[in-house]
């Protein structure tokens, strides 16, 4: 009577450990899916946001009707004469928020 009344406990225990497993094993793979279902949502819609940016930069026109002028101010010989010093600027200038304003 004991010997049975411990297999039938010891049975009921691994039938119950046997279904929690399996149903955890369920909610586990059910949530894996539902990740991968939404990760591949997710990359077909950035990449029709993709192909959108990619299809408005090919075939954006340039609307300009003036071309530039081929010369160049800038003498590679002569020094620019610079009207302001950044070292006097300073010297004139009042720093009213030492710490940047924040």
């Amino acid at each position: 009577m004991a010997a049975s009344l411990i297999m039938y406990v010891l049975l009921f225990n691994h039938i119950f450990t046997f279904r929690r497993t399996a149903r955890h094993h369920y909610v586990k793979w059910y949530y894996i899916t539902n990740k991968i279902t939404k990760l591949e949502e997710d990359f077909v819609k950035n990449q029709k946001e993709f192909d959108a940016i990619k299809y408005d930069s090919i075939y954006t026109t340039n609307n300009s009707t003036e071309l530039a002028e081929n010369n160049c101010n800038l003498d590679m010989q002569e020094i620019p004469k610079v009207d302001v010093q950044m070292l006097d600027l300073y010297s004139q200038l009042e720093f009213d928020n030492p710490y940047g304003g924040a």
